[in-house]
């Protein structure tokens, strides 16, 4: 979490109260996994003030899950807000538990998306707009390093290789209402193994329909995170 968030964070608290915990630690890291952090978490039902995560519990608490980001709503944002509260519930126990995404503004796409895909598990999600934040310049783009595992993995499957930002929603660069979700790398299976130019983008209405599709996202960290 970048120090544009902070701001979004606290300005959220002031409107519903509780006990707010920063960078709270969902899961202890080990041998066999990673440590997972949160954004934030309050309970609902506690006094208003900070606290570190050491000194509160959340078993049989009303809890908020808070994930930030101070940009548009994108698919990392909607991993995590999906993810934590499971967490919350598997390893907290609280007697309730809500997740919402902060985030400079939401997105048509993607926000009915997120909400409805928190019904079908159980989760109460919730999505608040921060327009007057200070834009976050974090990037969401897979690096060198991503991308020479998706011309691993693209060198092993074949096909051919579409990579970002090869892609585009029907619209392309003029979708600025919805605005442009990119994979990292998408995959047309095929006999063909090459690499696509820069200047081509592949389009939703370009792939023929019924045509199975490999779409690839490349995490450099050691371990799975929940931003896939």
């Amino acid at each position: 979490m970048s120090k544009h968030e902070d701001p979004i964070i606290f300005e959220y608290w002031n409107e519903v109260g509780g006990t707010l915990c920063k960078e709270f630690k969902a899961v202890q890291g080990a041998e066999t996994h990673g440590p997972r952090t949160l954004d934030a978490v309050i309970l609902l039902d506690g006094p208003r003030k900070k606290a570190p995560g050491k000194d509160i519990a959340l078993r049989d608490r009303d809890v908020v899950v808070v994930q930030a980001k101070a940009k548009r709503l994108s698919m990392y944002l909607m991993g995590q807000v999906l993810f934590s509260p499971m967490l919350i519930k598997r390893f907290h126990k609280p007697r309730s538990v809500r997740s919402i995404a902060l985030c400079k503004e939401s997105d048509p796409i993607l926000g009915p998306l997120l909400i409805s895909l928190g019904k079908r598990v159980g989760i109460r999600i919730g999505i608040e707009e921060f327009p007057d934040t200070k834009l976050s310049q974090m990037s969401e783009t897979p690096g060198p390093n991503g991308r020479q595992m998706i011309e691993q993995y693209w060198a092993q499957k074949g096909g051919t290789l579409y990579t970002f930002p090869n892609w585009a929603q029907k619209g392309g660069t003029k979708n600025k209402i919805a605005g442009q979700h990119f994979p990292h790398a998408v995959i047309l299976p095929g006999r063909t193994k090459y690499k696509k130019s820069k200047k081509e983008v592949l389009r939703l209405e370009d792939i023929p329909k019924g045509r199975r599709i490999i779409v690839l996202h490349a995490n450099t960290r050691p371990r799975l995170g929940m931003y896939l």
